[in-house]
């Protein structure tokens, strides 16, 4: 099973500010997580301007060498598929991330963003980290 995970995922994890967007991370130990160069990029910018330059590095290396997440560079994709998801009515950032969860098949997106969770995508499902924890009874 493939999945994407938006960059709240890492930074709610990160952070210590949702106990189910850690348990998602580590359950992505055990499962194909890909996630868009544009997440890593964000990610590492707000751990910075939260915790400083070192805590930033620190998470950018988990990420990029752990091997429990896929970091797929972005810039191939489509302009037709960021267009789609832009008249969905996504920010520029987040139409990124919806058209590459299209783009690379995979079957959910996790997120806690509320404009992914009201998107209507047939392509994918769209479930936050508690819904994601709940449907594929994963604890920790």
């Amino acid at each position: 099973m493939q999945v994407v995970l938006d960059s709240n995922e890492f930074l709610f994890a990160f952070l210590a500010k949702k106990k189910e967007c850690i348990l998602v991370l580590r359950a992505c130990k055990n499962m194909h997580a890909v996630i868009p160069s544009v997440v890593l990029e964000e990610v590492s910018e707000n751990i910075k301007m939260e915790s400083g330059k070192d805590q930033a590095g620190k998470v950018r290396k988990f990420i990029s060498e752990s091997g429990w997440f896929e970091v797929v560079e972005d810039a191939e994709i489509p302009n037709v598929l960021l267009e789609k998801y832009i008249t969905k009515g996504l920010k520029k950032e987040d139409s990124v991330i919806g058209a590459f969860t299209e783009w690379i098949g995979a079957k959910y997106l996790i997120s806690e963003n509320r404009h992914f969770l009201k998107l209507n995508a047939k392509e994918f499902k769209v479930l936050s980290a508690k819904q994601f924890l709940s449907r594929f009874r994963l604890t920790e």
